[in-house]
């Protein structure tokens, strides 16, 4: 959905706040994939910085709404599926915190 609507923005934009999203995609996804392979704390450290992540581009969305660089229908879709994906982090976490032995 990101990258289907970053490729339509001026070119001022998309070299700047939105490569800046773009790289916080990168890095999520990153982070995601890499909690697949580890186990216990380690997991929970991955996926606690891949929400860090999701808030930054959140963060950055929001920069540029109240710059008008994006448009509100859009922002309001991206900024939806953002919220959807961070409670499903957040959900992983609780789920991972209540099988670590205390």
């Amino acid at each position: 959905m990101w990258f289907a609507y970053s490729e339509h923005l001026p070119k001022p934009v998309r070299f700047g706040i939105a490569s800046k999203i773009e790289d916080c995609f990168t890095e999520t996804l990153k982070l995601i994939y890499q909690a697949t392979y580890y186990r216990g704390e380690q997991k929970i450290l991955r996926i606690a910085a891949a929400q860090e992540h999701l808030d930054f581009i959140k963060f950055f969305l929001s920069v540029g709404w109240e710059m008008k660089i994006f448009e509100d229908k859009k922002f309001i879709l991206l900024n939806e599926k953002l919220i959807a994906a961070g409670q499903m982090l957040h959900g992983w976490i609780n789920y991972l915190e209540q099988k670590l032995p205390r």
